[in-house]
């Protein structure tokens, strides 16, 4: 019998002490680990709400783009021969060797950077020269030529520089073809539209003319990054723009 309550009493302790347990585990503050394990409300809130968790997609694009930024920031500063994909890698805050999980190759990451480059460009133009069609259009577009050069030198030289270079590489030089193809067209649009609204002389033939105009707003660039103290840009512009309107306009 003392025996049995003993035992009886021994249960009932650990009984009430493992409650006791219970109710601490219950209010404890979580460990380091469990918090890493198990996200807080709001981190649930923050991600369903704003979408700051990112796919494997976005992540990527992210990444590539940092990278590519970095490339043309080296290419810049000291040139083609001095890029290495691992040196953008690390300077984009990566690994060395993600850049060349992405891009496989030299040649390959600066195809993409042209692509890049051109993109970036094109998006600037549309959100600063938009809306007008024909020659005034067109004239818009060279205009946002010479203004963005000197926000924006270090981009504008990195291009030169692997235009400079696509010779002797034949991806390279495909993709350059292609970039400057679809430039060529875009200009040969405006004109066109400019002969149908009658602003533009009707004899003008849009592709031949594209051809010229982008030839020396490339041509000048190309000058002002070599000689930028003996090139006065907004004058050289406004007399190419003039140029333009003159060889133009009906």
């Amino acid at each position: 019998m003392p025996a049995m309550a003993v035992t009886k009493s021994a249960k009932a302790g650990r009984q009430k002490t493992a409650r006791k347990l219970q109710g601490a585990r219950s209010t404890r503050a979580p460990s380091p680990a469990e918090k890493r394990s198990k996200p807080s409300a709001r981190q649930v809130l923050v991600r369903k709400t704003s979408g700051v968790r990112q796919t494997q997609a976005e992540r990527r694009q992210k990444a590539e783009q940092a990278i590519l930024m970095a490339a043309l920031q080296i290419i810049a500063e000291r040139g083609l021969d001095e890029l290495t994909l691992a040196e953008a890698g690390e300077r984009a805050g990566y690994s060395r060797a993600l850049p060349a999980h992405y891009f496989e190759s030299k040649e390959v990451a600066l195809v993409a950077l042209c692509s890049f480059v051109v993109k970036r460009y094109f998006q600037g133009m549309q959100r600063h020269a938009a809306g007008r069609e024909g020659l005034e259009g067109l004239l818009d577009r060279i205009r946002y030529s010479f203004d963005d050069a000197p926000k924006d030198p270090q981009t504008l030289r990195a291009f030169h520089t692997i235009l400079g270079a696509a010779h002797g590489k034949p991806e390279l030089a495909k993709s350059f073809a292609k970039l400057i193809s679809e430039s060529r067209a875009a200009f040969a649009g405006f004109i066109r539209a400019g002969i149908a609204r009658g602003e533009i002389r009707s004899g003008a033939t849009p592709e031949v003319e594209a051809i010229w105009i982008l030839a020396g707003l490339m041509g000048v660039m190309n000058h002002w990054l070599n000689d930028a103290q003996g090139t006065p840009l907004n004058k050289v512009g406004e007399a190419f723009i003039g140029s333009v309107r003159r060889a133009l306009e009906a």
